[in-house]
This record gives structure tokens, C-alpha cells and sequence, in this order.
């Protein structure tokens, strides 16, 4: 697997029973991840807070697809309570 971005070319041999041999190359073209914001730090102190974030496409022509799921609510609890 490609750890970086660039075209990449694997070749696949296959032999039979025969002696013949049978090759298929494929080109790989890797492009740079999406790059996810989660926004500025939150500080809160007991009450109700919404988080979200966005994410952008640094190619211009390739577009990514992300789910937010599942959709759900967790009680988060904290040991460190020092801005409250």
C-alpha cells in the first residue's frame, strides 16, 4: 500500500499449468487525504455544548464522502474539573 501520494504501478503474473505466463499492470494514482477541522477548543462547565467540524478537499476534482454517523449522544464525564 502507498503511504504517500504519486502514481504507482503494480503488476500482477500469473503461470499455468503450461508454462504460459499471463501479466496485467494497474496504475495507482494516490492523492492527498481530506483534511479535517474540528474548530477551536471548548471550554464548558457542566452545561450543554455542540461540537462539529468540516473538512477540506485539498484536490481540486476529487471529491470525498464522510459521514458524521452514528448520530448519538454521550454523557461525557470529566476527573479534571479545574475551569469550572
Amino acid at each position: 500500500m502507498p503511504t504517500e501520494e504519486g502514481t504507482f504501478t503494480y503488476t500482477f503474473a500469473a503461470f499455468d499449468n503450461h508454462g504460459c505466463s499471463y501479466e496485467q499492470s494497474v496504475a495507482l494514482e494516490v492523492y492527498p487525504g481530506p483534511i479535517p477541522n474540528v474548530g477551536e477548543d471548548v471550554i464548558f462547565c457542566g452545561d450543554a455544548v455542540q461540537i462539529s467540524g468540516n473538512v477540506t478537499n485539498p484536490v481540486q476534482g476529487i471529491n470525498y464522502v464522510y459521514s458524521w454517523a452514528p448520530m448519538m449522544h454521550y454523557p461525557i464525564e470529566f476527573a479534571n474539573h479545574k475551569y469550572c
